[in-house]
């Protein structure tokens, strides 16, 4: 490349992020714009009382990941007011959206048109503005997550080492605020560095010359394997390391065995409890006492919710078994023995579990259910206790009422149900249309597609009924994946045209072929 064309690429660069400085500019003035025209903090009751409880008195949850409510702390407690927090996580959301933009620019060549309406389209989306709002890890898990998602691609492109190290200090944090991550960061920790740019330049390597082996009796050289080894060994054990850590600090604080989570097993049985039989239960003796006090119907898939949490649930049930003579229940026990139960169920009738999946995600198809539950989201249906609403006015000088629960946002998010359906879909059709996008982004596909497909299974096996705000992290993942590969799509297809067709073609889509 001459000096010239050196000088002509410096200016285009220049130039684009100058652009994107702007696009950053309006998207944070359009979060902004919604914090004045509702700037109401919101909460889940459960959820943002354990991560409240935390902030103010520093006590460890043992069956979620606790490292949001210390968050709480600087951004409500400390403040005695939740507009910090709010402004916060809207700022962040902001900065997610516009890492969108970035990736798309950066690894998908996108026209910037595409990546700034997609940037301005996410920054919009009903379940980001409302995670702004919440006293609960989305929006902080999210923007950590796109931070997670540039790296991953940087790497991907560079196959620097210090990047996959990087990620995965950012991989143990995510976990930190949201476990549900731990499956995607525990694959791409082996996954990254099978696919970076040098991994990808072996793996053509050997396939031509296993073509090549079959017609020539000649002896290639060596393939470069060294590299690529040091790099998996290094993502595995890193990951590994730090999660061990993870496992280590929570156990200390907590004062049990190191571990993620402590009533796992518990939320299994009762994501699970339609296919769970009384003879899945390890304990003969506590059966009785387990299943024949059930207030709700074992097989009924809307009442997993009511098993997890309500008296007479099937996993208060096999909690209060563990009391011996009166005492305390030990939880530890309980939780696993639920976890033996759970599996047991699925190891005897996986297909039933199969059929339970597909009846969650059927249900995210029953617009009324999914109103529903789209609005217990919003702590609609929950009743706000009298010492709740104390609380949140002694501590944070915050009233809230039931009568609050009527803003801006939430409107905006219960009228998004048939966006929240398609978004069930879309790893289905990122899959189909990846399969005719240009294969120099082979690798890229790949991460996304199994980054779509992880969170469309862990909705579709481990949850009681349709939760919307689960799908938080992937409606902003859609906004880089369905622009990225139908864009590509558009440029393969432009690239098979006949060179007489070229003149036929729009000025701006033969720029981007």
């Amino acid at each position: 490349m001459s000096q010239r064309d050196d000088v002509e690429q410096e200016n285009i660069g220049r130039g684009m992020w100058r652009s994107l400085g702007y696009l950053l500019l309006v998207i944070l003035a359009i979060k902004f714009v919604f914090y004045l025209l509702d700037a109401k903090p919101k909460f889940l009751l459960g959820d943002s009382e354990s991560y409240l409880w935390t902030a103010l008195t520093g006590w460890i949850p043992t069956d979620r990941s606790f490292t949001f409510g210390f968050i709480l702390r600087a951004l409500a407690v400390w403040p005695h007011s939740f507009a910090p927090m709010v402004l916060v996580q809207a700022a962040l959301s902001g900065i997610s959206c516009w890492m969108g933009a970035v990736c798309l620019l950066r690894y998908f060549k996108a026209q910037f048109r595409v990546a700034a309406l997609a940037a301005l389209l996410c920054a919009v989306e009903p379940l980001q503005l409302i995670s702004e709002r919440f006293a609960l890890t989305e929006a902080v898990a999210t923007f950590l997550f796109a931070i997670y998602i540039l790296l991953a691609f940087e790497y991907l492109k560079t196959a620097r080492l210090s990047l996959l190290i990087v990620a995965q200090v950012i991989s143990v944090a995510l976990i930190s605020l949201r476990i549900s991550f731990l499956p995607m960061m525990v694959l791409n920790a082996a996954l990254l560095p099978l696919l970076a740019s040098r991994a990808m330049c072996v793996w053509t390597d050997l396939w031509r010359r296993l073509r090549v082996s079959r017609k020539t009796s000649v002896k290639p050289r060596a393939i470069g394997w060294r590299p690529v080894v040091i790099h998996l060994l290094a993502g595995v054990l890193v990951s590994q390391l730090l999660f061990y850590g993870y496992r280590h600090i929570n156990g200390r604080l907590t004062r049990n065995p190191p571990a993620y989570l402590y009533t796992d097993g518990l939320f299994l049985l009762s994501y699970w409890a339609p296919i769970v039989q009384p003879s899945d239960f390890p304990v003969a003796a506590w059966r009785d006492a387990i299943f024949n006090h059930l207030a709700w119907r074992l097989d009924d898939p809307r009442a997993r919710n009511a098993q997890a949490f309500a008296p007479g649930g099937l996993i208060l049930n096999v909690v209060n078994a563990t009391k011996a003579g009166g005492s305390a229940p030990d939880m530890l026990l309980a939780n696993k023995l639920a976890k033996k139960t759970a599996l047991r169920a699925a190891k005897r009738d996986p297909i039933g579990l199969l059929r339970l999946s597909g009846l969650t995600v059927a249900q995210y198809f029953d617009h009324q259910y999914l109103k529903e539950t789209t609005e217990q989201d919003e702590g609609h249906r929950h009743g706000i206790p009298a010492t709740f609403s104390r609380e949140l006015q002694t501590d944070f000088h915050q009233p809230f009422q039931e009568k609050d629960l009527d803003t801006l946002t939430e409107r905006w998010h219960v009228a998004a149900l048939p966006w929240y359906q398609f978004l069930v879909v879309s790893p289905l059709l990122f899959s189909v249309l990846a399969m005719f996008a240009e294969q120099k982004y082979l690798s890229y596909w790949i991460v996304l597609g199994v980054a779509a497909w992880i969170f469309f299974a862990q909705l579709a096996v481990v949850a009681h009924h349709p939760t919307v705000r689960y799908l938080t992290a992937l409606a902003w993942l859609m906004f880089i994946m369905l622009p990225a590969v139908i864009e590509s799509v558009v440029r393969r297809i432009y690239a098979r045209q006949p060179v007489g067709a070229s003149e036929t073609i729009p000025s701006s889509a033969a720029r981007v072929g």
